[in-house]
Order: C-alpha cells, then sequence, then structure tokens
C-alpha cells in the first residue's frame, strides 16, 4: 500500500498506556476490592464506636445484660465470644462489589426485633452498615474520592 509512513519514538508506550488506561476502567475489580476494603474500614469504625460513626450511637446495654457478661462488659456487639464484627466480608467482582455478613444473628442487631417474648425479643436496632443518609455521606466523604484516586493511578499509569 502506497503512503507516508511515520514513526513516532514512545508510540508503542503510549499505546501500552492506553491499553493499561481502557483494561483498568473496563475490568473493575481492583476498584471493587478497594471500595470493599474500605466499606469494611467504616465497619470496623462503627463498632469500635459503637453506632457513632454512621449516627447518633447505639442504645446502651441494660444492666441484667452487662452482669450476665463475661467480666461485666458493656461493650456492644463485642464481648460476647461470637465475634460478630470479624464475619464482615468483602465479595468483589468484576460487575459490583458487596460487603456483608452471613451471620444468622446480624439483621436482628441491624434493624431490631418487634418480638415480645422468648430469645431475640427487645433487641434494639443498632445498624452496622450504613444506609439513607448516612450512605450518602459516606459514598461522598469516602467512597466517591477513593474512586476518583483509583483511576486517577490508572490514568497515570501506576
Amino acid at each position: 500500500m502506497p503512503g507516508v509512513r511515520v514513526d513516532v519514538k514512545g508510540a508503542s508506550d503510549i499505546s501500552k498506556r492506553i491499553t493499561n488506561v481502557v483494561n483498568g476502567l473496563v475490568d473493575r475489580m481492583a476498584l471493587h476490592k478497594v471500595l470493599g476494603q474500605a466499606l469494611l474500614r467504616e465497619i470496623d469504625r462503627q463498632f469500635r464506636t459503637e453506632g457513632a460513626h454512621f449516627g447518633r450511637g447505639w442504645q446502651r446495654l441494660k444492666p441484667e445484660t452487662v452482669k450476665r457478661r463475661r467480666g461485666g462488659s458493656s461493650r456492644i456487639l463485642q464481648d460476647t465470644g461470637r465475634h460478630l464484627k470479624q464475619t464482615f466480608a468483602v465479595d468483589a467482582t468484576r460487575a459490583s462489589v458487596r460487603v456483608g455478613t452471613a451471620t444468622m444473628f446480624a439483621p436482628v442487631h441491624q434493624f431490631g426485633s418487634s418480638k415480645t417474648k422468648g430469645p431475640g425479643s427487645g433487641i434494639p436496632a443498632r445498624p452496622m452498615l450504613p444506609a439513607g443518609n448516612a450512605l450518602v455521606r459516606l459514598a461522598e466523604e469516602r467512597l466517591i474520592p477513593l474512586a476518583e484516586q483509583h483511576v486517577r493511578k490508572i490514568l497515570e499509569g501506576r
């Protein structure tokens, strides 16, 4: 094919960078892992602050509950030996990221119990996961900046 051919010094490096950017943006697995780990840190902080990180704080334990616990501890959702906080995990794929726990008793603590009698009755909601305005605030303050930083790193070839 007749014509003019121009070789640009460094073109292969530019081509590689463009390929890396496109691949980085198409395969979002790494981004989803970063966001999932950030969410786990936020959940950990929610436990350490006993609910104050995402809201007003969890309802205090009843005195009789504290008396039944090992060493009379009043740390909410942390000192019963079930280690609920440690059960949270990240499930990151190319398409999505999910953070949660498969622990059967987690929903009753997240949403509370309307039962009036028997085991699990009268448990107040102690949200461990952000929802509503707390989720919006978390996305704006932490998750979106993390995603932007991730994309900048891809664009810079890091």
